[in-house]
């Protein structure tokens, strides 16, 4: 079976900090974002990552996450929701 994953990383941070992306935070030296990802590449039956994100964050996260031909940058609304 072929799993497909959707990392919501879209979203304001209005909660968290305007300015920056809480999922550009990092724990133990590596990204949310990162742990997130990692996660799943390291499974063989994902087949594809898909990480919509906020255009507002989208150069620092993209800059973060790891060049793999499974994950798809797509943009994001402006909420994690939409």
């Amino acid at each position: 079976m072929d799993i497909i994953v959707i990392i919501p990383a879209g979203g304001m941070n209005s909660r968290y900090n305007e300015k920056i992306s809480k999922l550009t935070e990092e724990i133990n030296g590596i990204s949310i974002i990162e742990h997130s990802i990692n996660a799943f590449l390291q499974r063989e039956d994902i087949k594809q990552i898909i990480v919509p994100c906020n255009s507002n964050y989208s150069y620092s996260i993209k800059s973060l996450i790891p060049k793999d031909k499974k994950i798809k940058i797509i943009d994001g609304g402006p909420s994690r929701a939409e």
